[in-house]
């Protein structure tokens, strides 16, 4: 085969590191070769990446030495977007990576950006979703998508440039079964076109039937597993798990005790009559599908989320109306992101702040666990600078430190080495012989088999599966769920011709987990989809008769010509689709408002006619004509404003006004900027949520925006969010300049958004209409 990626004593160092990330590494990789790379946490595996992708040198500083070629082009001399046909690379989070609202956009925004002519883009679009096993999801928007359908869009957003060589960076890694599942399927379709692949794991089970070769990278170097097929190094990997399953056990009352507990966000009920009991000994694994209720009840419990049913009971005492801050005395609970969790200045302060929260001082183990972690030397180390891993382990240190009772852990063992992952395990099962207990989200199988006595399995917000650990698994591969059991309880008939675990039915699962955040709104200024008239109208169009009317109104004196407006949006709101009662419910406020406006002008300006109204005895009450006349005219001013941008908000697309905006001559550079905000915006809503709640779990106030604790807010609110905006926009940087955006100064576009001449008709139309009658009044 030829040579797809030849490195030769590649060393690299990060501007102000003190030792080389990698060192003298040596590797190639064939076309059509299946590579995993494995290692322990900063050991080189991410640095090798980006080295791979260009990135290194060329966005990235720091001093390289050695050659990278691939496909015989050195990347000393060709930048990522000079290699694009050659290499692509898909990062760890997909959430970090897609820069776009819809899916048939994400995948078309690096051919865009390459000018394919636009008549060749939505082919090789369906191609690459086909090929990704994701045709499907082509009209879906991306915020509806679960978090292997996101996985998915991002290898098809790689694979329609066509690639040699596809690079990905723990593609699976926050990703539960059904989800990691989704992703081998495309990978192994991805495998039968020839591209090389290369994949970065921890867990190496999944892709125990799919790769050719093991490489480990440790220390900045490479070494290649020789003679040992992938399966049995998965299961050798396992077998190192540390079994603390036997130390445990169930003794004495209850800790947690939840009847019929029902909670959601909003409208949308998630937890349905769950029921459960978590004793002292017990370490108990809760797993389930994305969207399942699995960190809905971990923040239920914490008392982040109130219940809208049943009842809580924590140490024999009922807990429902029990304020976070004096539960967190009792229960820990640590994200599934760490990032929402850290905000102070160094390692030690973040560790100390829960004493602070809590008014105690942490264990006297704090050291031995730091230095069991492998954050002992990094007490001065900003926390933010510290890798993902690095920031669970924090977490769990800050947890475990103050002899908590009751631990929550969601998705803890994430990015976790297997020396980290039996430190941890460990540190659970000395907790749980003193008396404590954790319930955690986990979805290694292996790992659960071999730490926790219990798993609850929660399905459509119930409990599905509550048993011991053995039993569990029998019910769950019994219920075609195979991809939540241990790997080495699979016999060879189970597997499918591509190496896959249970049926093509099981495996639709993960297509149906739900994937919208709770508080992510996916209309993030109001739209509301639809096919009427003023929907189909070009944006620009829109924009042009929301001036006009917003010009006529503050420029009309009578109020017969405000009276005209305001039957022309009347007649508007009927075209829209939209139905008269959502604008009702939308505008009661502003309606009480303009009536506001009116009553004051009617009984406060005195000019005019005095007109009697009623007596109260000897007191007449009376309005003035002048004055009638002015706050009709002034509220019908204010109504027709507002209830037009109203209007325009709920007819128009935000994603389309802002492609309408770039193809009319916007610069595509600013018009991406209205398109990643309206991406991100939402998500970082989300994200302000969660980092107060992470605060409040701690035993922390986080005060407010007002003047007094603006500092304390700032801090522990404000900063979180910044650092993760400045991490996000890190990613999506390298997502696209790895997919060409900004290599030309113009751009095609997969759908035209120019305005037709039945725009122009419509729009001359509407406004002769307002005209005319503007005119005869």
């Amino acid at each position: 085969m030829n040579v797809a990626v030849d490195i030769r004593d590649l060393s690299f160092r990060y501007r102000g590191g003190t030792r080389h990330a990698l060192s003298g590494v040596s590797l190639s990789l064939s076309e059509g070769s299946f590579t995993t790379v494995t290692g322990p946490s900063g050991g080189g595996k991410s640095t090798l990446c980006l080295a791979m992708a260009g990135f290194i040198p060329h966005s990235i500083a720091g001093e390289m030495t050695g050659e990278v070629l691939i496909g015989g082009l050195d990347t000393r001399s060709h930048s990522p977007v000079q290699l694009l046909g050659t290499i692509g690379m898909v990062r760890q989070d997909p959430e970090a990576q897609l820069c776009t609202l819809t899916v048939m956009d994400e995948v078309a925004f690096g051919l865009e950006n390459l000018k394919v002519p636009a008549r060749e883009i939505e082919g090789r679009v369906m191609e690459a979703l086909k090929t990704c096993r994701a045709e499907h999801l082509a009209q879906r928007d991306v915020y509806s998508l679960s978090g292997g359908e996101k996985q998915r869009v991002a290898i098809a957003s790689i694979l329609v440039l066509r690639p040699k060589v596809i690079v990905l960076d723990e593609p699976t890694a926050n990703l539960d079964p059904s989800g990691t599942r989704a992703v081998l399927d495309t990978l192994s379709a991805l495998k039968k076109t020839g591209t090389a692949i290369m994949v970065v794991e921890h867990r190496l089970r999944h892709l125990a039937r799919l790769s050719d070769r093991l490489i480990r990278v440790e220390n900045g170097n490479v070494f290649e597993e020789q003679g040992r097929p992938l399966v049995q190094a998965a299961r050798r990997i396992a077998g190192r798990i540390v079994r603390t399953k036997d130390e445990t056990g169930s003794q004495g009352p209850p800790l947690l005790s939840i009847r019929d507990l029902c909670a959601g966000y909003g409208q949308r009920q998630v937890l349905q009559d769950v029921s459960l009991e978590i004793r002292p000994g017990e370490i108990v694994a809760l797993m389930g599908d994305n969207g399942s209720g699995k960190s809905t009840l971990l923040s239920t419990i914490m008392g982040l989320i109130e219940p809208t049913g049943g009842s809580i009971a924590l140490g024999g005492a009922e807990a429902v109306r029990t304020p976070v801050r004096e539960r967190a005395g009792f229960v820990g609970l640590s994200f599934q992101n760490p990032n929402h969790q850290v905000s102070e200045s160094t390692v030690s302060r973040e560790i100390m702040l829960t004493a602070e929260g809590l008014g105690k001082s942490p264990s006297g183990r704090l050291q031995e666990i730091t230095e069991r972690f492998g954050l002992a030397g990094l007490e001065d180390r900003s926390p933010f600078s510290l890798s993902m891993g690095q920031k669970k382990r924090l977490n769990m240190t800050s947890l475990l430190v103050y002899d908590r009772k009751l631990l929550l852990l969601d998705e803890p063992f994430t990015g976790q080495d297997p020396d980290m992952v039996s430190a941890i395990a460990e540190e659970l099962a000395a907790h749980v012989r003193q008396g404590g207990a954790t319930l955690m989200v986990c979805h290694d199988p292996e790992l659960v088999q071999a730490m926790c006595s219990r798993v609850i399995f929660l399905q459509d917000g119930c409990v599905a599966v509550d048993a011991d650990t053995d039993r569990a698994f029998e019910a769950l591969r019994e219920m075609g769920r195979h991809e939540f059991t241990p790997f080495a309880a699979h016999s060879e008939s189970e597997f499918d011709e591509d190496g896959r675990l249970g049926s093509k039915s099981s495996r639709r699962t993960a297509d149906n987990a739900a994937g919208v955040r709770p508080g992510i709104s996916p209309r993030v200024l109001g739209f509301q989809p639809g096919h009427s008239f003023l929907h189909s109208l070009n944006p620009l169009c829109k924009a042009f008769l929301l001036v006009l009317i917003t010009v006529l109104a503050f420029s009309a004196s009578g109020i017969s010509r405000q009276a005209v407006l305001s039957a022309s949006l009347v007649l508007g709101a009927a075209l829209s689709g939209a139905g008269f009662d959502r604008f009702r419910r939308r505008l009661r406020v502003l309606t009480v408002f303009s009536a506001t406006v009116l009553l004051a002008q009617m009984f406060f300006f005195k000019q005019g006619t005095p007109i009697p109204l009623f007596s109260l005895g000897r007191v007449s009450v009376v309005v003035w004509s002048q004055g009638l006349v002015r706050g009709i005219g002034l509220a019908l001013r204010f109504l027709n404003v507002i209830f037009t941008s109203f209007l325009f908000v709920v007819t128009t697309d935000p994603n389309h006004l802002a492609y309408s905006l770039m193809q009319a001559g916007l610069p595509y550079r600013y018009g991406f900027m209205l398109v990643v905000a309206l991406r991100f915006i939402p998500i970082f809503g989300y994200e302000m949520v969660q980092v107060r709640n992470a605060q409040l779990s701690k035993g922390i106030d986080v005060g407010s925006a007002g003047l007094k604790s603006l500092p304390r807010y700032v801090k522990y609110t404000v900063m979180p969010l910044v650092i993760s905006a400045l991490e996000k926009v890190d990613n999506l940087t390298i997502s696209m300049e790895g997919r060409a955006f900004g290599l030309y100064r113009d751009r095609t576009y997969r759908v035209s958004f120019a305005i037709t001449w039945r725009d122009w008709v419509a729009t001359l139309f509407i406004t002769g209409i307002i005209s005319g009658l503007w005119a005869i009044v």
